[in-house]
């Protein structure tokens, strides 16, 4: 690997220059925001939590037979009908954690973990608090393969599967422009802040907003690389990569975006269904049936 002009081949050097690169990128730079706006976020929210920190606690405990019913729904699909693609969400196969626990413990030792993992979740539910660990991740650098030519593999047959698409389509003679947009870096440069406003503004139930605020408060992580793990590093902003969470959490944090988009009738629109941007996690797609509206 070539760190500041010169390869080095030590992976403890390795995984550290990864871990300062993310550790630069978990921290806040450009203040895109309105000042003004931030500091109302940051008083709305204090007061919002002295409030609801005052209040019980109004989430059902977990007992264990909803917790083994939850691993049992991952783990199984002869046992209840459940298609084969719903089991990707139990990721057996994996590396484990930094203490040694995977989701094969969740499978095969249920008898042992069932009963702490409920006393865990209910702890966290009356407190409202994240325990360290959990708030704690590791990130794998994940080397791209050097781009795929258009003329091999499955490229050619997909790209001609679109383009039959498009002249089944175009007997009307309506054109339709498409852009698509990969956001860089997207889950990490998200910020907090305004993240837990917009969860106030959707009426997010107190409890949970409560365990996301804290959970959001004191992230860390380290980098694992070639088995050599870097020193643990804090994450101030953008959602936890790999997190059940994190595409939902994003989403809201784009919403506004999109809706102003719709607002504006900005892009393609169906009828009287809006279709000008289609989003996946931080994947966007732009359509419109005037090109220079992808422009805006």
């Amino acid at each position: 690997m070539e760190i500041d002009g010169e390869f080095d081949f030590s992976t403890q050097n390795q995984s550290r220059a990864f871990a300062n690169y993310y550790e630069d990128l978990g921290l806040p730079k450009e203040n895109s925001f309105d000042n003004s706006y931030l500091e109302l976020c940051q008083i709305r929210q204090k007061i919002v939590e002295e409030t609801f920190s005052q209040n019980m606690p109004s989430i059902d405990p977990y007992t264990e037979k909803k917790v083994k019913q939850a691993i049992e729904y991952l783990k199984s699909a002869d046992e209840h009908g459940i298609c084969a693609e719903h089991l990707k969400y139990l990721n057996t196969g994996k590396s484990s954690d930094e203490h040694g626990i995977c989701a094969e413990h969740l499978k095969y030792a249920q008898h042992t973990v069932v009963p702490a993992l409920t006393k865990i979740f209910n702890k966290i539910l009356q407190e409202r608090k994240v325990p360290v660990d959990f708030k704690s991740g590791i990130l794998t650098p994940v080397l791209k393969k050097e781009k795929k030519s258009i003329s091999t593999g499955l490229w050619p047959l997909f790209a001609s599967l679109i383009i039959s698409e498009c002249k089944c389509e175009i007997s009307n003679a309506l054109s339709l422009y498409l852009a698509t947009v990969d956001v860089q870096s997207a889950f990490d440069v998200v910020q907090h802040t305004i993240l837990l406003d917009k969860l106030l503004d959707r009426g997010t139930h107190p409890d949970i907003w409560l365990l996301i605020k804290d959970f959001y408060s004191g992230l860390t992580s380290k980098v694992k690389w070639q088995g050599e793990f870097s020193e643990s590093f804090n994450i101030q902003q953008g959602v936890r990569q790999g997190g059940i969470l994190s595409t939902h959490l994003y989403e809201i944090f784009v919403e506004d975006l999109l809706k102003e988009l719709e607002e504006n009738s900005l892009g393609f629109i169906l009828g009287t269904i809006y279709c000008g941007a289609p989003i996946c996690a931080d994947d966007v797609a732009l359509l419109s049936s005037n090109p220079e509206e992808l422009y805006r």
